[in-house]
Protein backbone atom coordinates (compact mmCIF):
# COMPACT_ATOMS: atom_id res chain seq x y z
CA UNK A 1 0.00 0.00 0.00
CA UNK A 2 1.30 3.27 -1.00
CA UNK A 3 -0.20 5.59 1.26
CA UNK A 4 -0.53 9.85 1.66
CA UNK A 5 -1.75 11.28 4.53
CA UNK A 6 -3.55 14.65 3.69
CA UNK A 7 -2.26 16.58 7.56
CA UNK A 8 -3.54 20.15 7.32
CA UNK A 9 -3.33 20.84 10.82
CA UNK A 10 -0.14 22.27 13.31
CA UNK A 11 3.63 21.40 13.92
CA UNK A 12 2.24 20.07 17.41
CA UNK A 13 -0.63 18.29 15.57
CA UNK A 14 2.74 16.08 13.99
CA UNK A 15 4.31 15.04 17.06
CA UNK A 16 1.07 13.88 18.19
CA UNK A 17 0.81 11.68 15.20
CA UNK A 18 3.83 9.75 15.81
CA UNK A 19 2.30 7.15 18.00
CA UNK A 20 0.03 6.20 15.66
CA UNK A 21 2.67 6.27 12.53
CA UNK A 22 5.32 4.08 14.71
CA UNK A 23 1.99 1.22 14.76
CA UNK A 24 1.14 1.77 11.47
CA UNK A 25 4.88 1.00 10.41
CA UNK A 26 5.04 -2.57 12.42
CA UNK A 27 3.02 -4.02 9.54
CA UNK A 28 3.30 -1.50 6.99
CA UNK A 29 5.80 0.71 4.56
CA UNK A 30 5.62 3.75 6.17
CA UNK A 31 3.44 6.44 4.61
CA UNK A 32 3.69 10.00 3.18
CA UNK A 33 2.26 13.15 4.41
CA UNK A 34 1.03 16.18 2.69
CA UNK A 35 1.69 19.77 5.34
CA UNK A 36 1.02 22.98 5.08
CA UNK A 37 3.73 24.87 2.78
CA UNK A 38 3.75 27.95 5.29
CA UNK A 39 6.22 25.45 7.51
CA UNK A 40 10.15 25.90 6.48
CA UNK A 41 10.19 22.51 8.54
CA UNK A 42 8.62 19.77 10.14
CA UNK A 43 8.70 17.75 13.28
CA UNK A 44 8.46 14.23 10.62
CA UNK A 45 11.13 15.51 8.95
CA UNK A 46 13.95 12.97 10.20
CA UNK A 47 10.74 10.43 11.35
CA UNK A 48 11.47 6.56 10.51
CA UNK A 49 7.91 6.50 10.19
CA UNK A 50 7.32 9.05 7.55
CA UNK A 51 8.99 8.27 3.56
CA UNK A 52 8.61 11.74 2.01
CA UNK A 53 7.01 14.94 3.66
CA UNK A 54 5.28 17.22 0.70
CA UNK A 55 4.96 20.61 1.40
CA UNK A 56 2.12 21.19 -0.42
CA UNK A 57 -1.15 22.51 1.58
CA UNK A 58 -2.71 26.27 2.16
CA UNK A 59 -3.03 27.20 5.94
CA UNK A 60 -6.96 26.29 6.18
CA UNK A 61 -7.58 28.48 9.16
CA UNK A 62 -6.16 31.72 7.54
CA UNK A 63 -5.53 31.42 3.93
CA UNK A 64 -9.60 31.86 2.93
CA UNK A 65 -10.48 34.16 5.21
CA UNK A 66 -9.79 34.07 9.03
CA UNK A 67 -11.26 30.71 10.91
CA UNK A 68 -12.90 29.91 6.91
CA UNK A 69 -12.76 26.23 7.88
CA UNK A 70 -15.50 24.87 6.14
CA UNK A 71 -13.76 25.66 2.54
CA UNK A 72 -10.44 25.34 4.02
CA UNK A 73 -10.35 22.21 4.48
CA UNK A 74 -12.06 21.11 1.49
CA UNK A 75 -9.70 23.15 -0.39
CA UNK A 76 -6.82 21.16 1.46
CA UNK A 77 -8.29 18.49 0.97
CA UNK A 78 -8.05 18.77 -3.29
CA UNK A 79 -4.67 19.62 -3.13
CA UNK A 80 -3.83 16.70 -0.89
CA UNK A 81 -5.25 15.28 -3.40
CA UNK A 82 -3.54 16.34 -6.23
CA UNK A 83 -0.18 15.51 -4.76
CA UNK A 84 -0.96 11.73 -4.32
CA UNK A 85 -2.34 11.71 -8.21
CA UNK A 86 1.03 13.42 -9.08
CA UNK A 87 2.81 10.98 -7.46
CA UNK A 88 1.13 7.59 -7.71
CA UNK A 89 -0.58 7.02 -4.10
CA UNK A 90 -2.74 4.43 -3.99
CA UNK A 91 -4.62 5.25 -0.61
CA UNK A 92 -5.06 8.40 0.50
CA UNK A 93 -6.46 9.28 3.97
CA UNK A 94 -7.43 12.67 4.79
CA UNK A 95 -6.80 13.64 8.66
CA UNK A 96 -9.91 15.85 8.94
CA UNK A 97 -13.26 15.47 8.79
CA UNK A 98 -15.49 18.89 9.91
CA UNK A 99 -17.24 19.49 13.13
CA UNK A 100 -15.58 15.91 14.58
CA UNK A 101 -12.07 14.86 16.51
CA UNK A 102 -9.91 12.47 14.59
CA UNK A 103 -9.01 9.71 16.49
CA UNK A 104 -5.80 9.10 14.86
CA UNK A 105 -5.47 5.44 15.70
CA UNK A 106 -8.68 4.65 14.41
CA UNK A 107 -7.69 6.79 11.24
CA UNK A 108 -4.95 4.32 10.95
CA UNK A 109 -6.64 1.28 12.36
CA UNK A 110 -3.93 0.59 14.95
CA UNK A 111 -3.28 0.45 18.66
CA UNK A 112 -0.63 2.24 19.80
CA UNK A 113 -0.07 0.43 22.85
CA UNK A 114 1.94 2.35 25.23
CA UNK A 115 3.24 4.48 22.56
CA UNK A 116 3.95 8.17 23.13
CA UNK A 117 4.85 10.93 20.72
CA UNK A 118 8.92 11.14 19.90
CA UNK A 119 10.80 13.68 18.55
CA UNK A 120 13.36 13.38 15.43
CA UNK A 121 17.01 15.24 15.91
CA UNK A 122 19.34 14.43 13.50
CA UNK A 123 23.03 15.31 14.22
CA UNK A 124 22.73 18.17 11.99
CA UNK A 125 19.85 19.63 13.94
CA UNK A 126 22.40 19.45 16.56
CA UNK A 127 25.24 21.25 15.04
CA UNK A 128 23.18 24.28 14.07
CA UNK A 129 21.30 23.88 17.64
CA UNK A 130 25.09 24.58 19.34
CA UNK A 131 26.00 27.06 17.02
CA UNK A 132 23.48 29.40 17.53
CA UNK A 133 23.70 28.48 21.58
CA UNK A 134 27.35 29.29 21.54
CA UNK A 135 26.97 32.63 19.54
CA UNK A 136 23.58 33.63 21.75
CA UNK A 137 24.87 32.97 25.53
CA UNK A 138 28.47 30.86 24.81
CA UNK A 139 28.66 28.92 27.71
CA UNK A 140 26.11 30.20 30.18
CA UNK A 141 22.85 28.76 31.27
CA UNK A 142 19.31 30.21 29.42
CA UNK A 143 16.15 29.99 29.44
CA UNK A 144 14.27 29.38 26.20
CA UNK A 145 10.97 31.27 25.56
CA UNK A 146 7.99 31.52 23.20
CA UNK A 147 5.46 34.15 22.61
CA UNK A 148 3.88 33.30 19.45
CA UNK A 149 1.51 30.41 19.22
CA UNK A 150 0.60 28.98 15.76
CA UNK A 151 -3.29 30.15 17.43
CA UNK A 152 -2.72 33.96 17.61
CA UNK A 153 -5.54 33.86 20.57
CA UNK A 154 -3.21 31.30 22.16
CA UNK A 155 -0.12 33.60 22.06
CA UNK A 156 1.84 35.33 25.09
CA UNK A 157 1.24 39.05 25.41
CA UNK A 158 4.47 41.01 23.50
CA UNK A 159 7.84 40.61 25.58
CA UNK A 160 5.73 39.25 28.35
CA UNK A 161 7.81 35.16 27.97
CA UNK A 162 11.36 36.51 27.53
CA UNK A 163 11.01 39.20 30.81
CA UNK A 164 9.61 36.73 32.95
CA UNK A 165 12.83 34.50 32.35
CA UNK A 166 14.25 37.60 33.52
CA UNK A 167 12.81 38.64 36.34
CA UNK A 168 11.69 34.93 37.78
CA UNK A 169 15.01 33.15 36.55
CA UNK A 170 17.74 35.59 36.05
CA UNK A 171 18.64 33.79 32.59
CA UNK A 172 19.66 35.43 29.61
CA UNK A 173 16.95 34.08 26.93
CA UNK A 174 16.73 32.58 23.32
CA UNK A 175 13.32 33.09 22.42
CA UNK A 176 11.93 31.35 19.45
CA UNK A 177 10.70 33.87 17.03
CA UNK A 178 14.65 35.08 16.53
CA UNK A 179 15.77 31.29 15.49
CA UNK A 180 13.12 30.65 12.72
CA UNK A 181 15.66 30.18 9.95
CA UNK A 182 16.63 26.90 11.83
CA UNK A 183 14.46 23.98 11.42
CA UNK A 184 12.02 22.68 14.00
CA UNK A 185 14.19 19.89 14.88
CA UNK A 186 16.89 22.24 15.80
CA UNK A 187 14.92 24.43 17.83
CA UNK A 188 14.00 21.50 19.78
CA UNK A 189 17.05 20.93 20.82
CA UNK A 190 17.88 24.16 21.86
CA UNK A 191 14.66 23.64 23.91
CA UNK A 192 16.24 20.07 25.46
CA UNK A 193 19.46 22.32 26.85
CA UNK A 194 17.65 25.24 28.52
CA UNK A 195 17.51 25.73 31.95
CA UNK A 196 14.29 27.87 32.11
CA UNK A 197 11.39 27.36 29.78
CA UNK A 198 8.34 29.59 29.34
CA UNK A 199 6.07 28.74 26.33
CA UNK A 200 2.09 28.87 25.47
CA UNK A 201 0.28 25.92 24.16
CA UNK A 202 1.93 24.98 21.24
CA UNK A 203 4.62 22.43 19.43
CA UNK A 204 7.05 23.63 22.28
CA UNK A 205 4.73 22.97 25.57
CA UNK A 206 4.43 18.95 23.60
CA UNK A 207 8.14 18.62 22.55
CA UNK A 208 9.26 19.71 26.02
CA UNK A 209 6.95 16.88 27.44
CA UNK A 210 8.51 14.08 24.94
CA UNK A 211 11.62 15.28 26.18
CA UNK A 212 10.70 15.18 29.89
CA UNK A 213 11.85 18.71 30.20
CA UNK A 214 10.63 21.15 33.04
CA UNK A 215 8.55 23.59 31.61
CA UNK A 216 8.33 26.79 34.07
CA UNK A 217 5.39 28.47 32.82
CA UNK A 218 2.73 26.87 30.27
CA UNK A 219 0.60 29.33 29.10
CA UNK A 220 -3.12 27.92 28.23
CA UNK A 221 -4.88 31.49 27.43
CA UNK A 222 -8.19 29.47 26.55
CA UNK A 223 -8.45 27.98 29.83
CA UNK A 224 -8.48 24.97 31.70
CA UNK A 225 -10.56 22.69 29.02
CA UNK A 226 -7.81 23.27 26.48
CA UNK A 227 -5.34 21.72 28.77
CA UNK A 228 -7.44 18.51 29.33
CA UNK A 229 -7.28 18.10 25.88
CA UNK A 230 -3.95 18.02 25.66
CA UNK A 231 -3.55 16.24 28.96
CA UNK A 232 -6.29 13.63 27.78
CA UNK A 233 -5.18 13.83 24.38
CA UNK A 234 -8.15 13.62 22.58
CA UNK A 235 -6.54 12.24 19.40
CA UNK A 236 -6.65 9.07 20.98
CA UNK A 237 -9.83 9.33 23.79
CA UNK A 238 -6.79 8.32 26.36
CA UNK A 239 -7.90 7.53 29.94
CA UNK A 240 -4.60 8.60 31.41
CA UNK A 241 -2.14 11.19 30.47
CA UNK A 242 0.90 11.09 27.94
CA UNK A 243 3.46 12.52 30.64
CA UNK A 244 3.35 12.77 34.72
CA UNK A 245 1.40 14.54 36.74
CA UNK A 246 3.67 17.50 37.36
CA UNK A 247 4.69 18.24 33.59
CA UNK A 248 0.96 19.75 33.66
CA UNK A 249 1.68 21.77 37.31
CA UNK A 250 2.95 24.37 35.83
CA UNK A 251 -0.21 25.54 33.44
CA UNK A 252 -1.79 28.75 34.27
CA UNK A 253 -4.83 30.49 32.81
CA UNK A 254 -4.23 33.29 33.23
CA UNK A 255 -1.19 35.60 33.76
CA UNK A 256 0.07 37.45 36.66
CA UNK A 257 1.62 40.88 36.03
CA UNK A 258 5.47 41.15 36.11
CA UNK A 259 7.20 44.09 38.39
Amino acid sequence: MKLLIIFPHALGDMLLLTPALKAWCEKNEPPSIAIQRRFNSSPLDNCPYINQVYYGLSDPWQDFGHHNTKFGFPATQYEGMAIANRNSYTDVLMAHEEGKIINYAQMLGVDIKDYKPEVFISIHDKMEAYKVIYESVQNNPFGFSQTESGDPERGFPSKYAPAWIDTQLDLPVIEAEKIKHLSINAAFQILKEAKGIVVPNSVFWSAAGILGKKVDLAYFARGENDLNHRKYEIHYKMETPFYSEDFYKSAVFELEILA
